[in-house]
């Protein structure tokens, strides 16, 4: 291991230093200038001994800035060997034409990314795994649902509870989360209007009396639809929510 280095970007500084110090590996990191205009300037001060490298940076919001950097990143690099993780990958969501005349803009990253000399690419919990057809190389999307099960295992009331997806998208995530805490699993019926955006969750007869509800989702943007299903739980006479 000792062959490899960690570059740490803009974006994922802290993350990058927790995974150096668990993996004893040597930890490099871009310094970021930011301009008025709000152009980045990126800086690796230090000469990097390893031909490979494992580049760490996420794509929160500004998703556009940090996409930016890491493009930045990636062609300064371009005699090593990469190996990418983006924890958060901005622009999962955007995977296919949902009204006429849209970007598909995952395509357009995946395409991007195609150009740099990159072995794979790690995430964690994609949007949309049949979206990764959309890439070049390989990229290994790996699941939390373990952590997470493990730590409401701990820290949440599980008897009496039941685990939720707010839409039919989620259905496979929240049944390998309930099989793991051996639960049953609810899937609401949720529509979003792609013109307004306005999030709508289908009238469904339950009566969830005095059970505590986990609900299982892989990205908050707004939290409008995670409050949404919380009230419409709560309404229910559900006792607890989690999330």
């Amino acid at each position: 291991m000792k062959d490899i280095s960690i570059v740490a970007g803009p974006a994922s500084y802290e993350l990058s230093k927790l995974l150096a110090n668990k993996l004893d590996l040597p930890l490099y990191t871009f310094e970021l200038k930011t301009f008025p205009d709000g152009e980045s300037k990126l800086t690796l001060r230090d000469s990097l001994p390893t031909k490979e490298i494992l580049l760490i940076q996420s794509t929160y919001p500004p998703v556009d800035t940090h996409w930016m950097q890491l493009f930045f990143m990636l062609d300064y690099l371009s005699d090593k060997k990469i190996t990418l993780i983006v924890p958060y990958f901005g622009y999962a969501r955007q995977d296919k034409e949902f009204l006429k005349g849209e970007v598909v803009s995952l395509k357009v990253i995946a395409n991007l990314l195609s150009h740099f000399n990159l072995e794979k690419i790690l995430t964690l919990d994609f949007h949309n795994e049949k979206a990764l057809n959309y890439f070049k190389l390989p990229v290994f999307n790996l699941s939390t649902t373990q952590l997470l099960a493990d730590y409401a295992r701990k820290n949440f009331e599980l008897e009496n509870s039941l685990c939720a997806s707010p839409d039919l998208g989620g259905s496979i995530r929240v049944k390998n989360f309930s099989d793991l805490l051996n639960l049953p699993n609810l899937i609401l019926e949720k529509y979003r209007d792609r013109v307004t955006g306005e999030v709508t969750i289908k009238d469904l007869n339950l009566d969830l009396s005095g059970k505590n509800i986990i609900i299982i989702d892989d990205i908050i943007s707004t939290g409008s639809s995670l409050l949404k299903a919380t009230k419409f739980f709560k309404e229910r006479g559900a006792r607890r929510v989690y999330a």
